[in-house]
């Protein structure tokens, strides 16, 4: 009877049956050719593992919907139930023949594996192979043929179990990897024998699930699982997508108000107030004096600046010595599960400049506490001008005449044509076309005109709207994306259209002009081009050409950064650049190195410091795809 089962399954289920077993091999044979392309050779333990979960996550449960819901959905299960066999006997039939089925796919996925290592497996490492691999399909087999009793409430029934397990490992002390059915996932797969507890979980739950749809199965003579059977009605299928949608919420509020763990340095020289902490890593003992002096203006700066947004506490801030770095360089370290930002600076540089480190903290901050927000296209202009603007607005010592009138001729070399609208709304087009600096100017002009338009209160309510928020990090972020309109934002808070606020804008540059026209005229303008320069076979050498106009002195010097693009329109970031630095006599005309094929996408941009304007001056970066 239980060959006449199996042929009867294997005759109803045949076509799915190959398309399983070739789904599997086609994924394995696509992650060995990667394994073999990446590594060269050796023992495929990451195929292995992907290929053992696709077994358990995939076609583990598609075969329980068809051997035991797709019966109850058809009523096929009379006829079966016709037969002199009793349900419980049918029932551990057709387990056994989920197993047999999901075992001769694992072996399939084994001896494949053993023909690519070369023999590497050994008798060993098989065992240890296949331990693991029973220990985390027939759980999640038994999971998924127990749940496929519930009928057309499977799918709400899978997805909340492993949605479940995933929020519990992302937002407890809960671990994935060392949950017993998920075993696959360490990396010591075919390296260390699985631990006993593991494996008594593992059967554990390999077990009640069986015993569960046994239950399920004869209660009340099937009559259960065949209501169950039956196809969801529109009313049930709201509710599990609304009860779905209400549960990811949940998880999502749970996981933004779970204190986040701090982060800290240990034994850091430390400058405590209300709103911010500031750590800066020890070193030689006689810097410390130094570096306490440097933290505790860095803490007041950071307080001064909290009270003004209307901040009650920024994330705290943690510094930390770089000395192969550029005293203009400073890099985040990115502190993902932790609270505070994390900066990389050379502090020691005689170089270093202290009005910079302090404008970068202050953005980084404000991007920590509004959780991204304000780094958000329609008010990251905001951010950026703010950070030369708050000198004006503190009336701060840093903030000079002669620092004005630099800034006012970078707006005015940036912006040839006059204010727009639209080089607002499009900021990171415009950051492209004129560079960070230049940029910045851009917005610190735009908010020093209000500040002469509305006044120093209406500016700083401006401001707090803008910039003092956190965001959310989860659905509701979307709502909060499409409130971001700095020109509503400004209407709303201080009552001045944008149109009349951008004309008093052209006005004031316009005065500037004519004051600073015959400086602007010293400053070069600057202009790159790639080419293409020979072709062999499918390969192509791509170089640039560079203009300075008016014409450059031949020694002066020139910087070409380039960086190689994928598919997608995805935004430049300076740790991708590859730079070329040379003479402007050297950098008139010559090739990018390396070769590129045929739809490669390359961006480049050429720089150049100007004393003028205090700060590099660029072609605005262009992009071209290789022909």
């Amino acid at each position: 009877m239980i060959w006449a089962l199996f042929v009867k399954e294997f005759r109803q289920h045949a076509a799915l049956l190959a398309a399983l077993f070739g789904s599997g091999v086609i994924l394995l044979g696509l992650l060995l050719l990667a394994f073999l392309e990446e590594a060269g050779g050796g023992v495929p333990y990451t195929p292995l593992r992907f290929y053992v979960l696709w077994i358990a996550f995939v076609i583990a449960p598609i075969l329980c919907s068809k051997l035991i819901s797709l019966e109850y959905r058809k009523k096929t299960q009379l006829f079966l139930e016709g037969l002199p066999v009793s349900r419980s006997a049918l029932l551990i039939q057709k387990y056994l023949i989920g197993v047999v089925f999901l075992m001769a796919a694992t072996a399939l996925g084994f001896a494949i594996s053993i023909w690519v290592s070369s023999n590497l497996l050994t008798a060993s490492h098989l065992r240890i192979l296949a331990i693991r691999s029973l220990a985390t399909i027939l759980p999640w087999y038994s999971v998924f043929f127990a749940a496929s009793f519930t009928g057309r409430y499977r799918y709400a029934f899978n997805t909340f179990l492993i949605g479940s397990l995933i929020a519990l490992d992302l937002l407890t002390s809960f671990s994935w990897n060392e949950f017993g059915p998920t075993l696959m996932l360490t990396d010591q797969l075919g390296l260390e024998d699985t631990p006993a507890e593991a494996l008594r979980v593992s059967a554990v739950i390999t077990v009640a699930p069986v015993l569960l749809a046994l239950a399920l199965g004869t209660l009340r003579e099937g009559s259960v699982a065949g209501l169950l059977g039956e196809k969801m009605s529109r009313r049930e299928r709201l509710l599990f997508v609304t009860a779905g949608l209400a549960l990811l919420s949940g998880f999502t509020i749970y996981d933004e108000r779970k204190p986040r763990d701090p982060y800290e340095l240990i034994g850091a020289i430390t400058a405590e107030r209300e709103q911010v902490t500031v750590q800066i890593a020890r070193g030689d003992p006689e810097d410390d004096p130094l570096k306490q002096a440097l933290a505790d203006r860095i803490a007041d700066e950071l307080v001064r600046v909290a009270e003004y947004l209307g901040i009650s506490a920024l994330p705290p801030i943690f510094l930390i010595n770089r000395v192969d770095l550029d005293p203009d360089l400073f890099e985040n370290g990115h502190l993902t599960e932790n609270e505070g930002t994390l900066v990389r600076s050379n502090l020691h540089s005689p170089g270093l400049d202290e009005t910079a480190l302090l404008e970068y903290l202050i953005h980084e901050s404000i991007s920590e506490h509004s959780m991204g927000r304000a780094l958000r296209e329609p008010r990251h202009w905001i951010l950026d001008g703010f950070l030369p603007f708050w000198w004006l607005a503190s009336d701060n010592e840093r903030f000079s005449a002669a620092r004005r009138q630099q800034l006012s001729l970078r707006v005015l070399y940036a912006l040839p044509l006059g204010a727009e609208a639209d080089d607002l709304n499009a900021w990171f087009t415009l950051s492209e076309r004129v560079g960070p600096r230049l940029a910045e100017a851009i917005g610190f002009s735009a908010l020093a005109t209000l500040l002469g338009d509305a006044g120093p209160e209406s500016t700083r309510t401006f401001l707090r709207a803008a910039l003092s928020a956190r965001g959310s990090d989860d659905v509701r972020g979307l709502w909060d994306d499409y409130r971001i309109d700095w020109e509503e934002l400004l209407e709303s808070t201080i009552g001045l259209a944008s149109n009349t606020w951008i004309r008093s804008w052209s006005e004031e540059l316009e005065r500037s002009r004519a004051l600073l026209g015959g400086e602007l005229l010293r400053v070069p303008r600057l202009a790159a081009d790639f080419h293409t320069d020979a072709a062999s076979g499918t390969w192509t050498e791509v170089g640039f050409s560079a203009r300075v106009t008016p014409e450059a002195d031949a020694s002066t010097r020139l910087i070409f950064a380039y960086q190689e693009l994928s598919w997608a329109d995805t935004p430049l970031l300076p740790e991708y650049e590859i730079l070329i630095m040379g003479s402007y006599a050297d950098m008139r005309s010559r090739a990018v190195p390396g070769e590129f094929a045929r739809g490669d996408r390359i961006a480049g941009v050429l720089r150049m410091h100007s004393e003028i304007l205090g700060c590099e001056i660029t072609s605005g970066w262009s992009r071209m795809t290789v022909p």
